[in-house]
């Protein structure tokens, strides 16, 4: 029952973290982004 519950456990928290998406991800994106037009970070001065 223990090994039961900790592989539904297991699933329940895989199936979380992939709905919660990408949004670390789509910052990075975001930042490089603005690096490959400005040629610099967004949180650095020009």
């Amino acid at each position: 029952m223990v090994a039961l519950a900790g592989g539904v456990g297991s699933i329940a928290f895989l199936a979380w973290m992939a709905a919660r998406g990408h949004a670390d991800r789509d910052r990075e994106d975001a930042a490089r982004e603005f690096y490959d037009r400005h040629g610099h970070w967004p949180d650095e001065e020009p």
